[in-house]
Parts: C-alpha cells; sequence; structure tokens
C-alpha cells in the first residue's frame, strides 16, 4: 500500500470560466429584450384591463341607480386618467367632485388615443347614451409614446347596447 496519496488538481482552468462566463453573457444580452418587451405588454395589459373595469362598473352603477353616468377621460402629462360622475350634472358643478384617478403605476411611456371624444356616458339602461363622445365601433386605444415595442392595447364600444370588449395590436389600428 502506498502511505502517498495521489493529489489530482480539480477544477476549471481560467480558459474554461471564461468562455462559460461569455457564453451566459451571450444569452443573457439575448434575453434582456424579450423580458423588458414582456413587463411594457404586462403593463399595458393591467391598464387596459382596469378602464375595462372601470367602464364596467360605471355602466352597472348607471343600471342600479336608474340613472346615467359618465366616465371622463384624459391625459396628464403622460399618465392617463378617469373620473366617473353622474351625466346630469357638469364635472365642475359636481358637490364634492370626484378627483381625477390615475389608471395604472408606472405609466412613464403610456399614451392614450381616443378615436371621437374622452367622454363615454352610459344610460340608465347601460346603452351608450346619445350624448356620448365615444359612439359605436369607437376604440380607446394604448400604445407607448415612442410605439418600441410596438404593442398596442385597446376597448372597443361595439355596440349601442353598451357591448364593450378588449383586444391588442393589430385590432387596434
Amino acid at each position: 500500500m502506498n502511505k502517498f496519496k495521489q493529489i489530482t488538481n480539480q477544477g476549471f482552468t481560467l480558459t474554461e470560466v471564461i468562455v462559460v462566463t461569455f457564453v451566459i453573457g451571450i444569452f443573457a444580452a439575448m434575453g434582456t429584450p424579450n423580458f423588458f418587451g414582456y413587463l411594457a405588454n404586462q403593463r399595458l395589459n393591467e391598464t387596459n384591463e382596469q378602464l375595462y373595469g372601470v367602464l364596467i362598473n360605471a355602466q352597472q352603477k348607471a343600471m342600479k341607480e336608474s340613472s346615467a353616468y359618465t366616465v371622463a377621460l384624459q391625459q396628464d402629462g403622460l399618465i392617463p386618467q378617469y373620473k366617473v360622475y353622474p351625466k346630469q350634472t357638469s364635472v365642475n358643478t359636481i358637490p364634492n367632485s370626484p378627483s381625477w384617478q390615475d389608471l395604472a403605476k408606472d405609466t412613464d411611456k403610456f399614451n392614450l388615443v381616443l378615436t371621437e371624444g374622452s367622454k363615454i356616458i352610459f344610460d340608465y339602461q347601460g346603452k351608450i347614451h346619445p350624448e356620448s363622445q365615444l359612439k359605436t365601433n369607437e376604440k380607446i386605444i394604448f400604445a407607448f409614446q415612442n410605439d418600441s415595442p410596438a404593442f398596442k392595447k385597446c376597448i372597443i364600444v361595439k355596440t349601442i347596447f353598451g357591448y364593450l370588449y378588449t383586444t391588442s395590436d393589430d385590432n387596434c389600428q
């Protein structure tokens, strides 16, 4: 029996470590733009779904209270905002007028595009009121200010009965 054990070098050479680090760096560089695009798309989804919920709630409130309700939209800088109030009163004359609510957090790059007007009015039956600025087959579109990546989300007022639906990208043209 040999009293001395053979000592072997274990580990990686510097060249192997550099090559593996380089390959990992390439994969990370390829995946980063996709990840940021994914995050941007998720933020647009969140904003679109939030406004869709606001519109549906206003429509249900109009039916529940048998009174017309208005959802007003505006863009404060690059932040889309909304306000919900009864139709029969002007925004400026409502006692304790509701304040403008931001649609989503972290919206420094969003652009709100309204095809016609900035108000949608639901009558007491939840239908689109004749005085509504947003009419049938018109869209509320969310997109990025610089269109890069070119994600778009929108809400379309489909019928006079107040049917709303959300869609994205090519359907938002």
